[in-house]
């Protein structure tokens, strides 16, 4: 069954559609960027691909981070926010598979993507990589 990262409860994603995402990064009266991640980041160059779920255009690109919630993407098309999207890293012979939402673009530099739907094993591989690129430092 998929996680709900944002809960950590499980659920039938067929049934019960996964919670709206908080809309980050936010822009603060002043003009400055609030970073509204609740999970660890870590730095992770890897291969992807993202395909946007609608139309089935895939773009392969590069990760710049990676955390539990989600990743930011290098690409210098990145798709417009709220793109349904799913997926794929490939790191250290594996591969991570999820469904997320593009919740904010930088234009000519990227996405970033919050995951919404991970299923256990693959929700396993990740904590994996993390904990790993943790201990890296």
């Amino acid at each position: 069954m998929p996680i709900d990262l944002h809960t950590g409860s499980t659920y039938d994603s067929t049934l019960i559609p996964p919670l709206p995402l908080p809309h980050w990064p936010r822009e603060r009266p002043d003009g400055t960027v609030s970073d509204q991640r609740h999970t660890q980041r870590c730095q992770l160059v890897a291969e992807a691909e993202v395909t946007e779920t609608s139309s089935e255009v895939m773009l392969r690109c590069k990760t710049s981070d990676l955390s539990l919630g989600g990743c930011f993407l290098d690409t210098l098309n990145p798709f417009k926010e709220g793109t349904e999207v799913r997926v794929r890293i490939s790191h250290n012979s594996t591969t991570f598979t999820a469904l997320g939402k593009v919740v904010f673009v930088l234009p000519n530099l990227g996405m970033g993507v919050a995951f919404r739907s991970v299923g256990d094993a693959q929700l396993a591989k990740l904590h994996e990589w993390i904990s790993k690129l943790s201990r890296a430092k």
